[in-house]
């Protein structure tokens, strides 16, 4: 009985690191992904905008983001900033950069 015990102990903590190990190896990948290319910030809809909707109220619903320059559409804004006094055109849903 205390082998079977052990083996299952031994069992579950290789589990439990082989998980951790693949987790850390996940969590690089992105940065593996974009190593030796040329970077830009940019911002990204987190969530839907109303057509309509003042970009003085878009701050909460956009989030800067770090993508491949190849990666960025034409137009792309950096800064909230640029975007006063304008209002959106149409519906913006998560995930589109703002432009």
């Amino acid at each position: 009985m205390n082998k079977q015990l052990l083996a299952i102990g031994a069992a579950v903590l290789l589990a439990v690191l082989g998980f951790a190990a693949l987790f850390a190896y996940a969590k690089g990948a992105d940065d593996r992904a974009f190593e030796g290319t040329e970077r830009t910030t940019v911002l990204r809809v987190t969530q839907e905008v109303a057509t309509k909707t003042p970009s003085s109220e878009l701050s909460a619903s956009v989030e800067a983001v770090e993508l491949p320059k190849a990666a960025v559409v034409p137009g792309a804004v950096t800064d909230l900033s640029e975007l006063e006094g304008l209002v959106t055109r149409g519906v913006l849903v998560p995930g589109d950069q703002l432009t």
